[in-house]
């Protein structure tokens, strides 16, 4: 499974079959797509990234105390299959090895994943490549198309700290791709360039991300970043603030959340995502059974055109685990099929279509 010739064994894929799975899903049900054969290691503390203009997942994701290769792990929506694009490359001597992983590439110009990458990579829809931010000095380019790094270039100063990896978060629109430091500070990537630009924020102060306690995303039908942060650790709870800004005018404001304290039960804010059909935003964590609800974990959401906090039932191969709490998930909206698709650290996939007619929403208290 460390080599691409393991995933091209078996019978060649059946599109067709695929697409009719995919068309005729069970709404408001995750559905495990158990691709035949699966990569190896874990793949933990991460997350994916969509690219909807190839139909893939890219998936670069480990370090610390997991897989610590330089490879990006392509699933192919299509086929249902996963593409190892070369030989893993390990770090000698230093895999497993906490966050000491070496800094730059290696002898064929591939970085190495560093401590972990949580949210520090994106796609970006212009250049319609991969961005790695997550290593301090410099920004490392993915081109999918050859399935290798082409290419890499100097960080700016305000993304460029020791522990960037931690903190870094990237998000993308249509027209581009955003990065949110711990300063508080948002960027933006520059294609033109090749650079990261600051954008001049206005408005209320914007705070810092945190590591797997915060998440960015974009709410496409008002313009606006969304962005959720608690103070890292198990012990704070979320208060459920959230802060927008306005691309077209880059304020700052705070969200009239109707009943932000009802969020406190929310158990992982890496991975909220925006659903645009459904104008939702899912939650990658379930919570604690409540009485009456027949021992299933609700899932939490965001309900945007009401402005709260919202459960949803939504049943079936659950990607958070039995817990609730999934630090290894990769969670992704896709537009054009109005699916949510999620990997765990094995590198199994999942897919959900949200029907909130028929969710069960009930407003949280």
């Amino acid at each position: 499974a460390l080599h691409p010739d393991f995933y091209l064994r078996g019978d060649a894929p059946d599109r067709s079959a695929i697409s009719e799975r995919l068309e005729k899903l069970p709404e408001n049900t995750w559905v495990s797509m158990k691709p035949p054969h699966l990569p190896q290691l874990n793949r933990d503390w991460g997350s994916a990234v969509l690219d909807p203009d190839r139909n893939l997942i890219l998936r670069f994701s480990g370090g610390h105390s997991a897989h610590g290769g330089t490879d990006v792990l392509h699933y192919h929506i299509e086929t249902n299959r996963w593409e190892l694009p070369f030989p893993v490359e390990f770090p000698l001597g230093q895999l497993y090895a906490n966050t000491d992983y070496p800094r730059g590439y290696n002898f064929n110009r591939r970085p190495w994943v560093t401590g972990h990458t949580y949210q520090n990579y994106g796609y970006d829809p212009v250049t319609k490549q991969m961005l790695f931010t997550g290593q301090q000095d410099f920004t490392y380019i993915w081109n999918p198309d050859v399935a290798d790094w082409t290419s890499r270039f100097l960080k700016p100063k305000g993304m460029n700290y020791g522990d960037s990896f931690y903190t870094l978060t990237l998000c993308n629109t249509p027209d581009a791709l955003y990065c949110w430091t711990q300063h508080g500070e948002i960027y933006q990537f520059d294609h033109d360039h090749r650079d990261w630009m600051k954008l001049q924020l206005a408005g209320e102060k914007l705070p810092g991300s945190s590591v797997d306690n915060s998440t960015m995303l974009f709410d496409s039908k008002r313009g606006r970043m969304m962005l959720f942060r608690k103070p890292y650790g198990d012990k704070i709870k979320y208060d459920g603030t959230i802060h927008a800004v306005d691309l077209a005018t880059r304020k700052v404001t705070a969200v009239s959340v109707k009943n932000p304290g009802a969020a406190a039960g929310v158990p992982y804010l890496c991975q909220i995502r925006y659903d645009q059909a459904n104008d939702l935003l899912l939650v990658g964590g379930t919570l604690p059974p409540a009485p009456g609800d027949d021992g299933l974990r609700l899932t939490p959401v965001y309900d945007c055109a009401t402005n709260e906090w919202k459960s949803a039932r939504i049943t079936g191969d659950d990607p958070n685990g039995k817990s609730g709490r999934n630090v290894s998930l990769g969670l992704m909206y896709d537009a054009k099929r109005k699916l949510f698709w999620a990997v765990d650290t094995k590198s199994n996939v999942f897919v959900l279509r949200v029907n909130r007619g028929e969710a069960g929403l009930r407003v949280l208290e």
